[in-house]
Protein backbone atom coordinates (compact mmCIF):
# COMPACT_ATOMS: atom_id res chain seq x y z
CA UNK A 1 0.00 0.00 0.00
CA UNK A 2 1.16 3.75 -0.77
CA UNK A 3 1.92 6.37 1.52
CA UNK A 4 3.21 10.00 1.86
CA UNK A 5 5.48 10.83 4.35
CA UNK A 6 4.70 13.84 6.84
CA UNK A 7 7.62 15.43 8.58
CA UNK A 8 8.58 18.41 11.30
CA UNK A 9 12.00 19.62 12.09
CA UNK A 10 13.39 21.18 15.06
CA UNK A 11 17.10 21.58 14.47
CA UNK A 12 19.42 22.70 17.34
CA UNK A 13 22.34 25.18 16.18
CA UNK A 14 24.77 26.05 18.51
CA UNK A 15 25.92 29.89 18.13
CA UNK A 16 29.42 31.07 17.85
CA UNK A 17 29.32 33.37 20.72
CA UNK A 18 32.54 34.18 22.76
CA UNK A 19 31.30 33.13 25.63
CA UNK A 20 28.01 31.64 27.35
CA UNK A 21 24.19 32.52 26.89
CA UNK A 22 24.10 33.27 30.91
CA UNK A 23 27.87 33.90 31.99
CA UNK A 24 30.85 34.30 31.10
CA UNK A 25 32.61 31.31 30.16
CA UNK A 26 33.84 30.53 26.74
CA UNK A 27 32.30 28.54 24.44
CA UNK A 28 34.19 26.23 22.74
CA UNK A 29 33.78 22.85 20.35
CA UNK A 30 32.98 19.40 22.06
CA UNK A 31 36.88 18.10 22.56
CA UNK A 32 38.94 21.66 22.79
CA UNK A 33 39.25 21.16 26.53
CA UNK A 34 39.62 18.66 29.08
CA UNK A 35 36.22 17.53 30.24
CA UNK A 36 34.33 19.76 33.20
CA UNK A 37 36.92 22.41 33.05
CA UNK A 38 35.09 25.18 31.09
CA UNK A 39 32.21 25.72 33.98
CA UNK A 40 31.31 28.06 36.39
CA UNK A 41 28.51 28.12 39.44
CA UNK A 42 26.13 29.25 36.55
CA UNK A 43 26.82 26.51 34.21
CA UNK A 44 26.19 24.10 37.04
CA UNK A 45 22.83 25.75 38.38
CA UNK A 46 24.42 26.15 42.27
CA UNK A 47 22.25 27.86 44.52
CA UNK A 48 22.68 31.63 44.59
CA UNK A 49 23.81 31.83 40.87
CA UNK A 50 22.19 34.67 38.58
CA UNK A 51 21.77 34.30 34.69
CA UNK A 52 23.06 37.23 32.35
CA UNK A 53 21.77 37.57 29.22
CA UNK A 54 24.34 37.21 26.28
CA UNK A 55 23.14 40.57 23.71
CA UNK A 56 25.47 38.63 21.19
CA UNK A 57 23.44 35.42 21.27
CA UNK A 58 19.95 37.85 20.98
CA UNK A 59 21.77 39.82 17.93
CA UNK A 60 22.81 36.04 16.13
CA UNK A 61 19.09 34.73 16.45
CA UNK A 62 17.38 38.14 15.18
CA UNK A 63 20.07 37.71 12.38
CA UNK A 64 18.81 33.92 11.30
CA UNK A 65 15.50 35.13 11.70
CA UNK A 66 15.74 37.75 9.22
CA UNK A 67 17.40 35.67 6.96
CA UNK A 68 14.43 33.24 7.34
CA UNK A 69 11.96 35.67 6.46
CA UNK A 70 10.26 35.20 9.79
CA UNK A 71 8.36 37.62 11.54
CA UNK A 72 10.64 39.36 15.03
CA UNK A 73 8.24 39.65 18.21
CA UNK A 74 8.84 42.74 19.46
CA UNK A 75 9.05 40.70 22.93
CA UNK A 76 9.97 37.11 23.55
CA UNK A 77 10.12 35.50 27.25
CA UNK A 78 12.28 32.87 28.70
CA UNK A 79 10.87 30.14 30.26
CA UNK A 80 12.07 27.53 32.72
CA UNK A 81 11.33 23.72 30.94
CA UNK A 82 11.46 20.87 33.87
CA UNK A 83 13.47 18.04 33.25
CA UNK A 84 15.33 15.66 35.17
CA UNK A 85 18.46 14.22 33.14
CA UNK A 86 22.06 13.80 34.69
CA UNK A 87 23.43 16.35 32.16
CA UNK A 88 20.70 19.65 33.32
CA UNK A 89 22.28 20.02 36.55
CA UNK A 90 19.46 22.80 37.68
CA UNK A 91 16.82 20.20 36.86
CA UNK A 92 15.68 22.30 34.63
CA UNK A 93 16.57 24.17 30.51
CA UNK A 94 16.21 27.65 30.30
CA UNK A 95 14.90 28.44 27.24
CA UNK A 96 11.87 30.42 25.40
CA UNK A 97 8.32 28.71 25.10
CA UNK A 98 5.25 29.68 23.19
CA UNK A 99 6.26 33.42 22.87
CA UNK A 100 9.50 33.35 20.89
CA UNK A 101 11.76 35.40 19.28
CA UNK A 102 10.51 35.49 15.81
CA UNK A 103 8.07 33.11 13.92
CA UNK A 104 6.00 32.31 10.70
CA UNK A 105 9.16 32.18 8.71
CA UNK A 106 10.07 30.54 5.46
CA UNK A 107 12.91 28.80 3.55
CA UNK A 108 13.10 27.65 0.11
CA UNK A 109 14.68 24.50 -0.93
CA UNK A 110 15.40 22.66 -4.11
CA UNK A 111 13.04 19.93 -4.62
CA UNK A 112 13.12 17.90 -7.86
CA UNK A 113 14.32 20.36 -10.21
CA UNK A 114 11.96 22.97 -8.88
CA UNK A 115 11.48 25.16 -5.29
CA UNK A 116 9.79 24.17 -2.18
CA UNK A 117 8.60 26.00 0.53
CA UNK A 118 9.17 25.10 4.17
CA UNK A 119 7.27 27.03 6.64
CA UNK A 120 8.87 27.91 9.78
CA UNK A 121 6.90 27.95 12.61
CA UNK A 122 9.17 29.76 15.65
CA UNK A 123 12.78 30.42 15.96
CA UNK A 124 13.77 30.73 20.08
CA UNK A 125 16.84 31.17 22.11
CA UNK A 126 17.72 28.49 24.85
CA UNK A 127 20.73 27.39 26.79
CA UNK A 128 22.15 23.82 26.02
CA UNK A 129 23.08 20.55 28.18
CA UNK A 130 26.07 18.80 29.19
CA UNK A 131 27.00 15.26 27.66
CA UNK A 132 26.91 12.06 28.74
CA UNK A 133 29.91 9.84 27.96
CA UNK A 134 28.67 5.91 27.96
CA UNK A 135 31.57 4.44 28.41
CA UNK A 136 31.37 0.64 26.59
CA UNK A 137 34.45 -1.30 28.40
CA UNK A 138 32.84 -0.58 32.40
CA UNK A 139 28.78 -0.41 33.44
CA UNK A 140 28.99 3.58 33.81
CA UNK A 141 28.54 6.88 32.04
CA UNK A 142 30.18 9.73 32.88
CA UNK A 143 29.33 13.76 32.42
CA UNK A 144 30.93 16.21 30.89
CA UNK A 145 29.13 19.88 31.88
CA UNK A 146 31.53 21.85 29.27
CA UNK A 147 28.83 22.18 27.17
CA UNK A 148 26.12 23.42 29.40
CA UNK A 149 24.85 26.83 28.75
CA UNK A 150 26.48 26.98 24.83
CA UNK A 151 24.02 29.33 23.38
CA UNK A 152 21.06 27.48 21.49
CA UNK A 153 18.92 28.90 18.45
CA UNK A 154 16.44 26.27 17.69
CA UNK A 155 14.06 26.73 14.27
CA UNK A 156 10.60 24.28 14.50
CA UNK A 157 9.39 24.16 11.03
CA UNK A 158 5.52 23.35 10.01
CA UNK A 159 5.18 19.42 8.82
CA UNK A 160 5.84 20.23 5.33
CA UNK A 161 8.56 17.94 4.69
CA UNK A 162 7.66 15.11 2.00
CA UNK A 163 10.49 13.21 2.16
CA UNK A 164 13.92 12.24 3.24
CA UNK A 165 15.73 13.72 1.11
CA UNK A 166 13.85 17.31 1.37
CA UNK A 167 14.60 17.19 5.28
CA UNK A 168 18.46 16.25 4.43
CA UNK A 169 18.20 19.86 1.92
CA UNK A 170 16.40 21.95 4.42
CA UNK A 171 19.04 21.28 7.07
CA UNK A 172 22.21 21.64 4.81
CA UNK A 173 20.46 24.95 3.44
CA UNK A 174 20.03 25.90 6.73
CA UNK A 175 23.55 25.16 7.70
CA UNK A 176 24.71 27.41 4.59
CA UNK A 177 23.18 30.44 6.04
CA UNK A 178 23.91 29.89 9.81
CA UNK A 179 27.97 30.31 7.99
CA UNK A 180 27.41 32.63 6.11
CA UNK A 181 26.00 34.69 8.36
CA UNK A 182 28.76 33.52 10.66
CA UNK A 183 26.71 33.02 13.27
CA UNK A 184 27.57 28.99 13.58
CA UNK A 185 30.55 26.78 13.46
CA UNK A 186 28.68 24.36 11.16
CA UNK A 187 29.83 21.31 12.05
CA UNK A 188 27.00 18.70 12.86
CA UNK A 189 29.66 16.16 13.77
CA UNK A 190 31.04 18.47 17.00
CA UNK A 191 27.30 18.74 17.69
CA UNK A 192 27.13 22.46 16.06
CA UNK A 193 23.84 21.38 14.86
CA UNK A 194 21.97 18.59 15.99
CA UNK A 195 18.42 17.68 14.53
CA UNK A 196 15.47 16.35 15.96
CA UNK A 197 12.87 14.78 13.16
CA UNK A 198 9.16 14.26 13.82
CA UNK A 199 7.61 11.99 11.54
CA UNK A 200 3.86 10.38 10.68
CA UNK A 201 2.63 8.37 7.35
CA UNK A 202 -0.29 8.76 5.97
CA UNK A 203 -1.35 5.87 3.65
CA UNK A 204 -3.48 5.95 0.58
CA UNK A 205 -6.86 4.75 1.97
CA UNK A 206 -6.59 8.22 4.59
CA UNK A 207 -5.37 6.09 7.64
CA UNK A 208 -2.62 8.20 9.44
CA UNK A 209 0.16 6.79 11.93
CA UNK A 210 0.74 8.33 15.39
CA UNK A 211 3.93 10.52 15.34
CA UNK A 212 7.23 9.93 16.40
CA UNK A 213 10.46 11.79 17.45
CA UNK A 214 13.61 10.85 16.22
CA UNK A 215 16.14 12.34 18.67
CA UNK A 216 19.63 13.64 17.97
CA UNK A 217 20.02 12.83 14.52
CA UNK A 218 23.72 14.60 13.90
CA UNK A 219 24.84 13.99 10.22
CA UNK A 220 22.09 14.51 7.10
CA UNK A 221 23.37 10.72 6.32
CA UNK A 222 22.31 9.16 9.20
CA UNK A 223 18.70 11.76 9.42
CA UNK A 224 18.34 10.20 6.12
CA UNK A 225 18.50 6.40 6.97
CA UNK A 226 16.54 7.26 9.98
CA UNK A 227 13.45 8.82 8.46
CA UNK A 228 13.50 6.15 5.69
CA UNK A 229 13.40 3.60 8.07
CA UNK A 230 11.46 5.11 10.02
CA UNK A 231 8.51 5.82 7.22
CA UNK A 232 8.81 2.19 6.57
CA UNK A 233 8.34 0.63 9.94
CA UNK A 234 5.08 2.98 10.65
CA UNK A 235 3.73 2.08 7.08
CA UNK A 236 4.34 -2.15 7.66
CA UNK A 237 2.73 -1.55 11.10
CA UNK A 238 -0.56 0.56 9.89
CA UNK A 239 -0.59 -2.30 7.17
CA UNK A 240 -0.60 -5.30 9.31
CA UNK A 241 -2.66 -3.27 12.14
CA UNK A 242 -0.12 -3.20 14.49
CA UNK A 243 -0.06 -0.77 17.30
CA UNK A 244 1.92 2.05 16.87
CA UNK A 245 3.31 3.84 20.55
CA UNK A 246 3.42 7.09 20.29
CA UNK A 247 7.24 7.73 21.54
CA UNK A 248 10.81 9.48 21.43
CA UNK A 249 13.07 6.81 19.33
CA UNK A 250 16.86 7.11 18.79
CA UNK A 251 18.81 5.96 15.40
CA UNK A 252 21.38 3.29 15.92
CA UNK A 253 23.81 3.61 13.81
CA UNK A 254 25.56 0.02 13.92
CA UNK A 255 22.26 -1.30 12.77
CA UNK A 256 20.95 1.02 10.99
CA UNK A 257 17.73 0.99 12.81
CA UNK A 258 15.63 2.91 15.22
CA UNK A 259 15.00 1.71 18.93
CA UNK A 260 12.59 3.04 21.60
CA UNK A 261 13.72 5.70 24.48
CA UNK A 262 11.35 6.97 25.82
CA UNK A 263 7.45 7.60 25.77
CA UNK A 264 6.62 10.54 23.92
CA UNK A 265 6.42 13.91 26.22
CA UNK A 266 3.76 16.69 26.08
CA UNK A 267 4.10 20.49 27.13
CA UNK A 268 2.32 19.63 30.68
CA UNK A 269 5.16 17.06 31.18
CA UNK A 270 7.70 19.99 31.25
CA UNK A 271 5.73 22.10 33.39
CA UNK A 272 6.78 25.34 31.84
CA UNK A 273 7.03 28.48 34.52
CA UNK A 274 7.88 32.10 33.29
CA UNK A 275 12.31 32.21 34.22
CA UNK A 276 12.13 35.01 37.26
CA UNK A 277 15.72 35.75 37.23
CA UNK A 278 15.75 37.14 33.19
CA UNK A 279 13.63 39.97 32.11
CA UNK A 280 11.58 39.76 28.76
CA UNK A 281 13.76 40.42 25.86
CA UNK A 282 12.47 43.85 23.92
CA UNK A 283 13.67 43.87 19.88
CA UNK A 284 13.91 47.92 19.25
CA UNK A 285 14.77 49.52 16.10
CA UNK A 286 18.68 49.89 16.67
CA UNK A 287 18.92 46.07 16.83
CA UNK A 288 17.16 44.91 14.03
CA UNK A 289 19.16 48.23 12.02
CA UNK A 290 22.41 46.33 13.66
CA UNK A 291 21.12 42.91 12.30
CA UNK A 292 19.96 43.98 9.13
CA UNK A 293 24.10 45.48 8.43
CA UNK A 294 25.47 42.31 9.85
CA UNK A 295 23.56 39.88 7.12
CA UNK A 296 25.89 39.73 4.44
CA UNK A 297 25.34 38.53 0.51
CA UNK A 298 23.76 35.10 0.59
CA UNK A 299 24.19 31.78 -1.36
CA UNK A 300 20.84 32.50 -3.30
CA UNK A 301 21.59 36.01 -4.30
CA UNK A 302 25.55 35.08 -4.63
CA UNK A 303 25.09 32.35 -6.80
CA UNK A 304 22.70 34.53 -9.39
CA UNK A 305 25.34 37.26 -8.97
CA UNK A 306 27.81 34.59 -10.32
CA UNK A 307 25.47 33.02 -13.04
CA UNK A 308 25.35 36.49 -14.65
CA UNK A 309 28.81 38.18 -13.00
CA UNK A 310 31.10 35.52 -14.52
CA UNK A 311 28.90 33.23 -17.04
CA UNK A 312 29.38 30.24 -14.57
CA UNK A 313 26.76 27.52 -14.84
CA UNK A 314 24.07 27.63 -12.32
CA UNK A 315 24.88 24.55 -10.77
CA UNK A 316 28.91 25.07 -10.80
CA UNK A 317 27.89 28.53 -9.45
CA UNK A 318 26.04 26.76 -6.67
CA UNK A 319 28.99 24.35 -5.47
CA UNK A 320 31.36 27.10 -5.67
CA UNK A 321 28.60 29.31 -3.11
CA UNK A 322 28.12 26.62 -0.90
CA UNK A 323 30.29 27.83 1.50
CA UNK A 324 31.71 31.30 1.99
CA UNK A 325 35.25 30.27 2.69
CA UNK A 326 35.10 28.65 -1.21
CA UNK A 327 32.83 31.82 -2.86
CA UNK A 328 35.07 33.87 -1.28
CA UNK A 329 38.43 31.76 -2.40
CA UNK A 330 37.07 31.90 -6.12
CA UNK A 331 36.05 35.25 -5.84
CA UNK A 332 39.55 36.68 -4.58
CA UNK A 333 41.17 34.38 -7.23
CA UNK A 334 39.28 35.38 -10.46
CA UNK A 335 39.95 38.68 -9.52
CA UNK A 336 43.79 38.10 -9.83
CA UNK A 337 42.53 36.90 -13.22
CA UNK A 338 39.30 38.71 -14.86
CA UNK A 339 39.78 37.56 -18.69
CA UNK A 340 40.34 33.90 -17.23
CA UNK A 341 36.84 33.13 -14.90
CA UNK A 342 35.83 29.94 -16.71
CA UNK A 343 39.56 28.54 -16.08
CA UNK A 344 40.10 30.04 -12.40
CA UNK A 345 36.30 28.41 -11.65
CA UNK A 346 37.05 24.74 -13.22
CA UNK A 347 40.55 24.53 -10.96
CA UNK A 348 38.33 25.33 -7.74
CA UNK A 349 35.90 22.81 -8.85
CA UNK A 350 38.29 20.24 -9.82
CA UNK A 351 41.85 20.16 -9.70
CA UNK A 352 41.32 22.06 -5.70
CA UNK A 353 38.78 19.67 -4.48
CA UNK A 354 40.76 17.12 -6.09
CA UNK A 355 43.75 17.75 -4.53
CA UNK A 356 41.41 18.06 -0.80
CA UNK A 357 40.20 15.36 -1.29
CA UNK A 358 43.22 12.93 -2.08
CA UNK A 359 45.34 14.47 0.49
CA UNK A 360 42.57 14.06 2.86
CA UNK A 361 42.48 18.08 4.33
CA UNK A 362 39.67 20.34 4.52
CA UNK A 363 39.13 23.63 2.31
CA UNK A 364 40.65 25.59 5.04
CA UNK A 365 43.76 24.10 4.84
CA UNK A 366 44.17 23.99 1.00
CA UNK A 367 43.48 27.43 0.35
CA UNK A 368 46.16 28.51 2.90
CA UNK A 369 49.11 27.14 1.36
CA UNK A 370 47.59 27.37 -2.20
CA UNK A 371 46.83 31.39 -1.87
CA UNK A 372 44.19 32.75 -3.82
CA UNK A 373 46.31 35.11 -5.87
CA UNK A 374 48.73 32.27 -6.92
CA UNK A 375 45.71 30.27 -8.35
CA UNK A 376 44.46 33.07 -10.22
CA UNK A 377 48.15 33.53 -11.40
CA UNK A 378 48.24 29.69 -12.33
CA UNK A 379 44.75 30.33 -14.20
CA UNK A 380 46.28 33.18 -16.47
CA UNK A 381 48.72 30.74 -17.60
CA UNK A 382 46.66 27.53 -17.90
CA UNK A 383 44.03 30.19 -20.21
CA UNK A 384 47.12 31.64 -22.08
CA UNK A 385 48.18 27.71 -22.86
CA UNK A 386 51.67 27.48 -21.42
CA UNK A 387 50.90 24.50 -19.43
CA UNK A 388 47.93 21.71 -20.22
CA UNK A 389 44.98 21.07 -17.48
CA UNK A 390 46.93 17.91 -16.13
CA UNK A 391 50.12 19.59 -15.75
CA UNK A 392 48.48 22.60 -13.74
CA UNK A 393 47.21 19.83 -10.73
CA UNK A 394 50.98 18.90 -10.91
CA UNK A 395 52.04 22.40 -10.25
CA UNK A 396 48.88 22.65 -7.59
CA UNK A 397 49.78 20.17 -5.63
CA UNK A 398 53.68 21.06 -5.57
CA UNK A 399 52.91 24.40 -4.34
CA UNK A 400 50.15 22.64 -1.25
CA UNK A 401 53.54 20.47 -0.33
CA UNK A 402 56.40 22.78 -0.53
CA UNK A 403 55.05 26.34 -1.81
CA UNK A 404 56.84 27.93 -4.47
CA UNK A 405 56.10 30.61 -7.24
CA UNK A 406 54.01 29.78 -10.53
CA UNK A 407 57.03 29.92 -13.39
CA UNK A 408 59.74 28.58 -11.29
CA UNK A 409 57.86 25.54 -10.42
CA UNK A 410 56.81 25.23 -14.20
CA UNK A 411 60.37 24.96 -15.20
CA UNK A 412 61.26 22.83 -12.72
CA UNK A 413 59.24 20.38 -13.57
CA UNK A 414 59.77 21.05 -17.13
CA UNK A 415 56.00 20.81 -16.94
CA UNK A 416 55.78 23.96 -20.19
CA UNK A 417 53.64 23.42 -22.81
CA UNK A 418 55.44 22.85 -25.98
CA UNK A 419 55.09 25.43 -28.53
CA UNK A 420 57.85 23.95 -30.49
CA UNK A 421 55.89 22.84 -34.24
CA UNK A 422 58.73 20.37 -34.78
CA UNK A 423 58.93 18.30 -32.00
CA UNK A 424 55.45 18.20 -32.13
CA UNK A 425 55.00 17.34 -36.04
CA UNK A 426 57.91 14.77 -34.86
CA UNK A 427 56.11 13.17 -32.16
CA UNK A 428 52.59 12.96 -34.32
CA UNK A 429 54.51 11.32 -37.26
CA UNK A 430 55.85 8.61 -35.19
CA UNK A 431 52.40 7.94 -33.75
CA UNK A 432 50.66 7.63 -36.84
CA UNK A 433 53.48 5.85 -38.74
CA UNK A 434 53.50 3.35 -36.61
CA UNK A 435 49.83 3.01 -36.56
CA UNK A 436 48.69 2.78 -39.92
CA UNK A 437 45.97 0.22 -39.97
CA UNK A 438 44.17 2.74 -37.47
CA UNK A 439 45.19 5.39 -39.53
CA UNK A 440 43.16 3.75 -42.65
CA UNK A 441 40.18 2.69 -40.30
CA UNK A 442 39.64 6.36 -39.26
CA UNK A 443 40.08 7.36 -42.64
CA UNK A 444 37.00 4.85 -43.30
CA UNK A 445 34.94 6.79 -40.64
CA UNK A 446 36.09 5.43 -36.64
CA UNK A 447 36.03 9.36 -35.74
CA UNK A 448 36.62 8.02 -32.41
CA UNK A 449 40.53 6.52 -33.39
CA UNK A 450 41.22 10.34 -33.33
CA UNK A 451 40.83 10.36 -29.16
CA UNK A 452 43.63 8.13 -29.23
CA UNK A 453 45.97 9.12 -31.59
CA UNK A 454 45.74 12.32 -29.49
CA UNK A 455 46.34 9.97 -26.40
CA UNK A 456 49.57 8.71 -27.40
CA UNK A 457 50.95 12.03 -28.64
CA UNK A 458 50.30 13.20 -24.87
CA UNK A 459 52.29 9.93 -23.78
CA UNK A 460 55.59 10.87 -26.39
CA UNK A 461 55.32 14.60 -25.15
CA UNK A 462 54.82 13.72 -21.61
CA UNK A 463 51.84 15.74 -21.40
CA UNK A 464 53.20 18.36 -22.80
CA UNK A 465 51.71 19.11 -25.57
CA UNK A 466 48.29 21.34 -25.83
CA UNK A 467 45.86 19.21 -27.54
CA UNK A 468 43.62 21.34 -28.80
CA UNK A 469 46.81 22.48 -30.94
CA UNK A 470 48.09 18.43 -32.01
CA UNK A 471 44.63 17.96 -33.34
CA UNK A 472 45.00 20.26 -35.88
CA UNK A 473 48.53 19.08 -36.84
CA UNK A 474 47.05 15.53 -36.84
CA UNK A 475 44.75 16.22 -38.76
CA UNK A 476 47.00 17.36 -41.46
CA UNK A 477 49.83 14.57 -41.02
CA UNK A 478 46.90 12.28 -41.70
CA UNK A 479 45.41 14.05 -44.89
CA UNK A 480 49.19 14.04 -46.22
CA UNK A 481 49.27 10.33 -46.13
CA UNK A 482 46.42 9.71 -47.71
CA UNK A 483 47.41 11.74 -50.34
CA UNK A 484 50.58 9.67 -50.75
Amino acid sequence: MGYRTVIGLEIHMQLATQSKIFCGCPVIDSGDYPLNTVICPVCLGLPGSLPSLNEKAVLFGVMLALATDCHINETSIFYRKHYFYPDLPKGYQITQYKKGLANNGKLFIDSHSSSKMIRIRQIHLEEDAGKIIHESDVDRSLIDYNRCGVPLVELVTEPDIESSQQAVDFVRKLRQIGLYLKICRGNMEKGNIRVDANISIILDSGQKSPRIELKNLNSPRYMKKALDYEAERLSRALFNVEEIISETRLFDQNENITKPMRSKEKDDDYRYLPEPNIPPIEIDSTLLDKARGAIPEMPDSKIERFTVEYGISEADAAILCNTPSVAEYFENAASATPRAVITTANLVLREIFSIANREGVDFDEISEAIPAKKLGQLSRVLHEGKITRNKAEIVLLEIFKNGGEIEEIIDRMEVRTITDLNVLQKAIEEVLYSNRTLVERYNCGEEKLKGFFIGEVMKKTAGRANPKAIIRLIENQINKMENR
